[in-house]
Protein backbone atom coordinates (compact mmCIF):
# COMPACT_ATOMS: atom_id res chain seq x y z
CA UNK A 1 0.00 0.00 0.00
CA UNK A 2 1.68 3.53 -1.06
CA UNK A 3 1.88 5.92 1.28
CA UNK A 4 -0.85 8.86 0.17
CA UNK A 5 -3.19 5.40 -0.08
CA UNK A 6 -2.55 5.18 3.91
CA UNK A 7 -2.35 8.94 4.43
CA UNK A 8 -5.80 9.04 3.04
CA UNK A 9 -7.34 6.30 4.94
CA UNK A 10 -5.59 7.95 8.12
CA UNK A 11 -7.68 10.72 7.13
CA UNK A 12 -10.78 8.99 6.73
CA UNK A 13 -10.42 7.11 10.08
CA UNK A 14 -9.90 10.70 11.98
CA UNK A 15 -13.10 11.95 10.45
CA UNK A 16 -15.05 9.17 11.18
CA UNK A 17 -14.14 9.49 14.96
CA UNK A 18 -14.96 12.75 14.67
CA UNK A 19 -18.18 12.08 13.85
CA UNK A 20 -18.84 9.41 16.14
CA UNK A 21 -17.68 11.79 19.26
CA UNK A 22 -19.67 14.34 18.11
CA UNK A 23 -23.00 12.50 17.63
CA UNK A 24 -22.24 10.17 21.04
CA UNK A 25 -20.38 12.74 22.88
CA UNK A 26 -22.72 14.96 25.20
CA UNK A 27 -21.30 18.93 24.82
CA UNK A 28 -21.08 19.57 29.11
CA UNK A 29 -18.00 21.11 30.73
CA UNK A 30 -14.67 19.39 32.13
CA UNK A 31 -13.30 21.93 34.48
CA UNK A 32 -9.60 21.61 32.99
CA UNK A 33 -6.74 23.33 35.20
CA UNK A 34 -8.49 26.74 36.04
CA UNK A 35 -11.06 26.69 32.97
CA UNK A 36 -13.67 24.61 31.27
CA UNK A 37 -13.58 22.92 28.18
CA UNK A 38 -17.05 20.69 26.52
CA UNK A 39 -16.37 17.59 26.20
CA UNK A 40 -16.82 17.67 22.40
CA UNK A 41 -14.61 20.35 21.99
CA UNK A 42 -11.67 18.78 23.73
CA UNK A 43 -11.77 15.52 21.83
CA UNK A 44 -12.39 16.84 18.61
CA UNK A 45 -9.13 19.21 18.92
CA UNK A 46 -7.46 16.29 20.50
CA UNK A 47 -8.35 14.37 17.15
CA UNK A 48 -7.17 17.50 14.62
CA UNK A 49 -3.59 17.07 16.64
CA UNK A 50 -3.38 13.97 15.36
CA UNK A 51 -5.03 14.73 11.72
CA UNK A 52 -2.25 17.51 11.83
CA UNK A 53 0.77 15.04 12.93
CA UNK A 54 -0.13 12.75 10.18
CA UNK A 55 -0.33 15.28 7.48
CA UNK A 56 2.86 16.29 8.69
CA UNK A 57 4.48 13.18 8.83
CA UNK A 58 2.96 12.45 4.96
CA UNK A 59 4.40 15.67 3.76
CA UNK A 60 7.63 14.94 5.21
CA UNK A 61 7.83 11.72 3.45
CA UNK A 62 6.75 13.40 0.51
CA UNK A 63 9.64 15.94 0.38
CA UNK A 64 12.12 13.40 1.39
CA UNK A 65 11.25 11.19 -1.75
CA UNK A 66 11.07 14.41 -3.92
CA UNK A 67 14.72 15.03 -2.48
CA UNK A 68 16.14 11.95 -3.28
CA UNK A 69 14.64 11.32 -6.81
CA UNK A 70 16.25 14.91 -7.32
CA UNK A 71 19.81 14.01 -6.03
CA UNK A 72 19.68 9.98 -7.12
CA UNK A 73 20.29 8.97 -3.93
CA UNK A 74 19.32 5.36 -1.94
CA UNK A 75 18.07 6.15 1.52
CA UNK A 76 18.71 3.67 4.43
CA UNK A 77 17.03 3.48 7.62
CA UNK A 78 18.37 4.44 10.86
CA UNK A 79 20.14 2.50 12.89
CA UNK A 80 19.00 1.28 16.41
CA UNK A 81 16.33 3.44 16.15
CA UNK A 82 18.03 6.13 16.42
CA UNK A 83 16.15 9.44 14.75
CA UNK A 84 18.70 10.35 12.77
CA UNK A 85 18.67 9.61 8.76
CA UNK A 86 21.52 8.21 6.78
CA UNK A 87 21.67 8.64 3.27
CA UNK A 88 24.19 6.78 0.34
CA UNK A 89 25.26 8.64 -2.84
CA UNK A 90 26.92 6.62 -5.41
CA UNK A 91 28.93 9.54 -6.96
CA UNK A 92 31.68 8.81 -10.37
CA UNK A 93 34.54 10.57 -11.32
CA UNK A 94 36.30 9.72 -14.75
CA UNK A 95 39.07 7.76 -12.77
CA UNK A 96 36.57 6.14 -10.00
CA UNK A 97 33.58 5.73 -8.79
CA UNK A 98 33.33 6.28 -4.57
CA UNK A 99 30.47 5.67 -1.93
CA UNK A 100 29.53 8.97 -0.17
CA UNK A 101 27.50 8.40 3.25
CA UNK A 102 25.72 11.26 5.19
CA UNK A 103 24.95 10.64 8.79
Amino acid sequence: MTIKKKFVRALVAYAVLGVLAWTTLSNEPIRVFNGNVRLRTGTLLILGVFAFRTALHFWRLRIEEERESASGGLKVGSLGGAKEKQVLRLAQDDERIWLQVDI
